[in-house]
């Protein structure tokens, strides 16, 4: 390489800027650095970026007596010019010498670097050398004087008494006496990995019953080698399991349900799972159908795979719905990562009875047709009325969801909480026969000829209304609090009792049998309006309400005292208005019982405005007849107007069905103390199939796992509180986090976290979608939004109840499964003295451990370790002056979630790269250090 001396000849300077023979001037001239291109190296760039600020130009200039434009420019211009030369620029024989021995190994730093260089590593006599070569024949006229932080380096003043001293300050970072100039640093990135350690699940619940249970464990990657399975289950009683159609060991034996589920360790069944893809899952119970069910739990395999990525964020979702066969009972909830775009519902069941389905508060499909069925229901179902989803409300939530089908008339809810108002028609028309305005024949509840068309219509209501009675107010069932007030009317309106610890169902049989010499008028708006009373004064917002309304006749009368109608009016006591009004079915076709007509509507209406009551209204006798519209539509709006049904018959048995029916329809859909039905005669089993499912196309809120990244599912320790603090690793990225919560045979209505409140879209909060839990589903897996979690403590709040006002506490065991991206790669550290290596002792969760040694090169005595017992640089572990040991150690860390001493990934030495880069150039955050240049004159 061609090297330019400084220049001592008489000429300064080509034109080219560079030195020229020629003897030197006696006034100011610069020490000129080459100005040519320079190819850095990836090192050099890297030392570049630790050198911190680079090198300060500061000037200062001490107050002269006369004018000293000329001396501080010499001061400036010298220390200027010795901090652009490099050294490989200066043609002296020392310097060159120096070059080639190593001792100045980084030619491309000034020359001013280089003796800041020297004074910090203690060689003062080189330090003043290379001052002396680069200051020595400059301006001769002048006494110079260069100093380091105080400490003198170069002296060219003794001797001269000038009456000028101008000072020329320059400052250089990175240096400091006594301290290390050059050192190494270290990143580590994973080339690949092996047998990463990950987990899978499948989880059950909130509820799912009742019967025995088929699910679909999700996809495994192809190479996943199972390494444990763990099961535990809150179940009913004691069971078989069987995976993939292989009977997995022999009973399982549970213990009393009381949200603590029980573990078993089922890995001896690991190699029926079926690798590269789902696998499907039977539970089969052995105790009969009123205690097969499940109220949470989950399969975990633990597997290791050399496949880095995971699902997160990939914009589409597929639930399944676990299959069931005995009595389709579920609840259960999903959640949608994102902003929801498209939805489908893939149900696929054979029904004996009624069959319906519900999202959020919304019942998306509800049928009465029976047999195998496959119905796919999309956006322009789910969307439209009645369904009427919103996407935007559903859009990052833990969304309820329920399937219900059985047969209620032989399938009791276990434990039920309505209040009911049962109506009956003692008008005098009551006393004709059921099919005709002929008096009829008064009989027994136990007469053979009951139900014949001849027999009084109030004989056949008392025995209809005690059939109900019973129904609804049976004892035997466990939990029943239903309670039922009995209303009569005719002209006005009467009930029993004001007492309700007399609402037994002896007490109301009696009543009912009571009821004898109907007469008077019809007034259903009277009848209403007590029911209004009635749940105004007994009744509250956490009890289902429900009225059943029979009447053969037009109405006849309006609740006021004047010559008009008020079709408003709020009174129990009827007027008959008008008088042509006689209820009978001349008035089927006529507008005579219009004002009567209205009054009984708007009392519905404003029953149900403010007590949120279902009307059942039967209609008994010629009134059922299409002829007869003004009954019908009196009868239909009520009901249509409170989200109840109407019913009509001529036909006492038929009637009986009917009663029936609404006292089993009032069971399923009143508020449930709990999740499990009890069931009285036999079984009319119905099933949902395991290929049921619900699809999901969403915008993801979360980005899937990048290049670079690894995606591994982990497992918080159980909470053992309702409102634990868990802490959460720090550098990683969060993918999804679902915390499972056990809630027996009730719900989970409450999760909150980080102390959001409780109708941030963050939490969970139940009450959001209804307030009659039982037609809402029960999430076991209620989804945290990642952007709630931070590294470190975390705190929770869990809460479960049968109703809003009656809360059951929460499980010790609940836990919180969490998906996280985990770079392969670490920064940059510090420069670091050493770079020589070590091998290390690693461990892994499972107690397996390896021997690694890094650089795979090194053959040295360094012994490391990332074990429990020693993994930190306090135990030991690794030495912190070592590059090659402080990468690998960053990397063991990044890798090690629960710090804990374990790495989830198995290393060997190919795997690990750890790139050391030796930085001479002032690597290190010394200084800076103030150099200092007098010029006297």
């Amino acid at each position: 390489m061609m090297r330019h001396a400084i220049d001592r000849r008489s000429d300064c300077c080509s034109p080219s800027g560079l030195p020229i023979a020629g003897p030197m001037p006696s006034r100011s001239r610069s020490l000129r650095a080459d100005n040519r291109g320079f190819i850095f190296t990836m090192d050099a760039l890297l030392a570049g970026l630790v050198i911190v600020g680079g090198l300060l130009f500061l000037s200062t200039v001490i107050v002269s007596s006369r004018d000293t434009t000329e001396v501080s420019s010499a001061g400036q211009d010298l220390l200027a010019s010795m901090g652009d030369i490099p050294l490989y620029a200066i043609d002296h024989p020392w310097v060159i010498a120096r070059i080639a021995d190593g001792t100045m190994n980084d030619t491309s730093i000034s020359a001013l670097e280089q003796v800041g260089l020297f004074w910090a590593e203690g060689r003062q006599d080189d330090a003043r050398i290379l001052a002396e070569i680069l200051l020595n024949d400059s301006y001769p006229e002048y006494g110079l004087h260069l100093s380091i932080e105080g400490t003198d380096v170069y002296d060219r003043v003794s001797g001269m008494q000038g009456d000028d001293v101008i000072a020329a300050s320059r400052m250089i970072t990175g240096i400091a006496l006594g301290e290390a100039t050059t050192g190494s640093s270290a990143s580590a990135y994973l080339r690949r990995i092996t047998d990463k350690r990950t987990a899978a699940f499948l989880t059950f619940g909130g509820f799912i019953g009742q019967g025995n249970i088929t699910a679909v464990f999700p996809y495994l990657p192809p190479d996943a080698n199972i390494t444990s399975v763990t099961l535990e289950l809150d179940a009913a009683s004691n069971f078989t399991l069987r995976i993939n159609g292989t009977q997995c060991g022999g009973q399982y034996n549970v213990s009393a349900l009381n949200f603590t589920p029980d573990e078993w360790d089922i890995s001896a069944c690991k190699s029926s799972f079926i690798a590269g893809n789902e696998t499907p899952i039977e539970i089969r119970f052995l105790s009969g159908i009123n205690a097969s069910y499940l109220s949470g739990g989950y399969i975990r395999a633990r597997y290791l795979t050399d496949n880095p990525a995971g699902s997160a964020g990939n914009g589409t979702l597929r639930h399944y719905l676990a299959g069931i066969r005995g009595i389709v009972n579920l609840y259960d909830a999903l959640y949608v990562p994102g902003t929801l775009r498209n939805m489908t519902l893939r149900l696929h069941y054979n029904a004996t009875a009624n069959t319906y389905v519900t999202i959020g508060g919304s019942r998306v499909y509800d049928s009465n047709l029976t047999g195998e069925r496959t119905v796919e229901l999309t956006d322009q179902n789910l969307t439209s009325f009645p369904s009427l989803l919103d996407y935007d409300w559903l859009s990052n939530r833990t969304v309820p969801l329920r399937v219900a089908s059985y047969n209620s008339s032989v399938q009791i809810i276990f434990g039920t909480n309505a209040d009911i108002i049962l109506i009956t028609d003692k008008s005098g028309s009551m006393d004709w026969r059921v099919n005709s305005d002929q008096d009829g024949t008064v009989r027994s509840c136990t007469n053979a000829n009951l139900y014949a068309n001849t027999t009084q219509r109030l004989s056949v209501a008392k025995c209809l209304d005690e059939r109900f009675t019973n129904i609804t107010m049976n004892e035997s069932l466990p939990n029943n609090l239903n309670r039922e007030w009995l209303v009569a009317f005719s002209s006005s309106a009467s009930y029993y009792s004001s007492n309700p610890s007399q609402l037994t169902r002896s007490n109301l049989v009696n009543q009912i049998q009571n009821y004898n010499n109907p007469s008077g008028g019809t007034c259903i708006a009277c009848a209403v309006n007590m029911a209004y009373n009635i749940f105004s004064s007994f009744s509250s917002s956490n009890r289902s309400r429900f009225v059943v309304l029979l009447t053969d006749g037009i109405p006849t009368h309006c609740t006021t005292s004047s010559t008009f109608c008020n079709t408003v009016g709020v009174g129990t006591t009827g007027t008959y208005n008008p008088s042509s009004c006689g209820g009978d079915s001349s008035d089927c076709s006529t507008n005579h019982c219009d004002g009567p007509i209205a009054a009984a509507v708007n009392a519905t209406r404003r029953l149900y405005a403010t007590h949120n009551a279902t009307v059942y209204t039967i209609g008994f006798g010629p009134v059922t007849l299409q002829s007869c519209s003004k009954a019908r539509y009196l009868l239909e709006t009520m009901a249509n107007t409170t989200n109840g049904t109407y019913y009509a018959s001529q036909n006492s048995s038929a009637l009986v069905q009917i009663y029936d029916d609404i006292a089993h329809d009032i069971l399923s859909r009143t508020v449930q103390l709990s999740q499990d039905v009890s069931v009285e005669g036999n079984v009319s089993p119905s099933v949902l199939y395991p290929d049921s499912y619900i699809d999901m196309v969403y915008d993801s809120s979360v980005m899937a796992p990048q290049q670079g990244e690894i995606a591994v599912t982990l497992q918080s320790g159980q909470f053992g509180s309702c409102s634990p603090t868990i802490a959460l690793p720090s550098g990683v990225r969060y993918l999804s986090a679902t915390l499972m919560s056990y809630s027996d045979r009730y719900w989970t209505d409450l999760v909150q976290v980080n102390n959001q409140s409780s109708d941030n879209r963050s939490s969970f909060n139940l009450t959001a979608f209804g307030t009659v839990y039982s037609t809402l589903g029960d999430p076991f897996e209620v989804s945290i939004p990642v952007v709630d979690l931070v590294a470190g403590n975390n705190t929770f709040f869990i809460n479960t109840a049968d109703n809003p006002g009656n809360t059951s506490g929460c499980s010790p065991n609940n836990s919180l499964i969490y998906d996280v991206a985990v770079n392969l790669s670490v920064e940059r550290s510090e420069p670091v003295p050493g770079s020589e290596g070590c091998e290390w002792d690693i461990a892994f969760p499972d107690g397996a451990r390896v021997n690694v040694t890094i650089p795979s090169s090194y053959s040295g005595t360094n012994r490391c370790s990332y074990t429990p017992s020693n993994h930190t640089l306090a135990d030991g572990s690794y030495d912190g002056d070592d590059a090659y040991q402080l990468g690998a150690y960053m990397m063991f860390r990044r890798l090690d979630f629960n710090d804990d001493g374990t790495i989830f990934v198995n290393l060997r030495e190919e795997d690990l790269e750890v790139i050391v880069t030796t930085i001479s150039r002032v690597p290190y955050l010394h200084g800076p250090s103030r150099v200092v240049l007098e010029v006297v004159r």
